[in-house]
């Protein structure tokens, strides 16, 4: 990845407008009943701990997945061996909840946009184990770098990509996935930054209410 080019050219690409596009959330209800955080939104540990497009401790950030299917394969699996493998029961009990975001993004699906910018598809499906141990030693990775760079600019609410498991490790194309710059200074820092983005999430059977969480 060439940052320099990418930080020169960003300000020439003109964000992309999300209008009600459905997404899904891998919702891990430990969330909720063992750690008491209230806000279905809740993007404390993601602040923290830090994920593909933000390096710990910086930006908030919200990871919505292209559907059930793609988010499945985001939530645990790292090889390709572990998401065509047998079943395996897991610790937490995740939700699957469709969430229709409106935005304004950066929409790296588009490939003259990443020739633009001097961003190649691998920069973006660098192995989740990479960035993360990377992320550990306190270095920044292709995607840290991209996430720190659109979020500097308030034009963009979030970036959409390609996910890892379902492109590099599954070989398949056109599903992306969302993620929305959050605001450090909400509750919960489960709102947007710009509160021109509007997520309305569908909970037809009232789990979310169930649980006690705030939309």
């Amino acid at each position: 990845m060439d940052i320099n080019k990418t930080k020169a050219k960003l300000p020439l690409i003109a964000p992309r407008q999300l209008t009600q596009v459905k997404f899904v959330r891998a919702y891990n209800t430990d969330v909720a009943t063992l750690h008491g955080k209230d806000h279905f939104f809740d993007c404390t540990w993601s602040q923290q701990r830090g994920y593909r497009y933000n390096f710990s401790g910086t930006e908030p950030v919200l990871y919505l997945a292209a559907d059930s299917t793609v988010a499945s394969t985001e939530i645990g699996p790292r090889t390709r061996a572990d998401i065509l493998g047998p079943l395996k029961a897991k610790a937490s009990p995740y939700i699957y909840v469709t969430v229709e975001a409106t935005a304004s993004v950066l929409d790296l699906s588009d490939k003259g946009i990443r020739r633009r910018l001097g961003i190649t598809l691998n920069d973006l499906l660098v192995p989740t184990d990479d960035w993360d141990s990377k992320m550990s030693a306190g270095v920044w990775s292709p995607t840290h770098e991209i996430g720190r760079l659109v979020a500097a600019d308030a034009r963009f609410d979030g970036i959409l990509y390609p996910p890892y498991p379902w492109r590099k490790l599954l070989q398949q194309q056109g599903k992306y996935n969302l993620a929305l710059f959050m605001d450090a200074a909400s509750d919960g820092m489960a709102a947007p930054r710009n509160s021109a983005v509007k997520l309305a999430v569908e909970d037809p059977q009232g789990v979310l209410k169930k649980l006690g969480l705030k939309l």
